[in-house]
């Protein structure tokens, strides 16, 4: 398999990612449709409602970009590669180089986020507050899994890109 092509395998999974950001927000709108509908009118179902909603749209639209952003990246990447190839593999090399340390950053930060709602839920005594912090747990669960799965396709591109870096510096 050539350059290019683990390229568009990369993106096509990033873009399935993309895909699964707007499933996550779906499933945010329908939780905040349920509550909205058959939920309890309380503190803590508002909270949760109301992060539901604002979540679920913020991730259906991170979903669409992103997915877009994807192809963005592919079809930069193509132009490149069609123009200078040893500049394609150094580019892609360099922003995957970026990608990949950066991932633990985007896991952090989201465990972070899951422990804050925990400690919320568990300490403070405002069900508005908790509300907000049970949704924030949903967000950033789902979040997760996706980066994870996301992930498998970032580390298997930039092997692959290491090969052939490695090549292109030793030629």
């Amino acid at each position: 398999m050539d350059a290019l092509e683990h390229l568009q395998q990369y993106t096509t999974s990033q873009k399935w990612a993309g895909t699964n950001f707007i499933i996550l927000g779906i499933v945010l709108l329908v939780l905040f449709l349920v509550i909205m509908y058959l939920g309890p009118r309380s503190d803590l179902s508002n909270g949760l409602k109301w992060t539901s909603l604002v979540a679920g749209l913020l991730m259906v639209i991170n979903g669409f970009v992103y997915r877009n952003f994807c192809d963005t990246v592919y079809k930069n990447g193509s132009m490149v590669y069609e123009r200078d190839y040893q500049e394609f593999v150094t580019s892609e090399f360099e922003r995957m180089s970026k990608v990949d340390s950066g991932f633990i950053y985007y896991q952090l930060f989201g465990g972070t986020m899951i422990l804050a709602s925990i400690i919320i839920i568990v300490f403070i005594d405002n069900q508005i507050l908790k509300g907000v912090a049970f949704g924030l747990s949903i967000l950033f669960i789902g979040f997760l899994l996706v980066e994870a799965y996301s992930h498998q396709s970032i580390s298997e591109y930039f092997k692959n890109l290491k090969q052939l870096h490695g090549q292109y510096i030793s030629n």
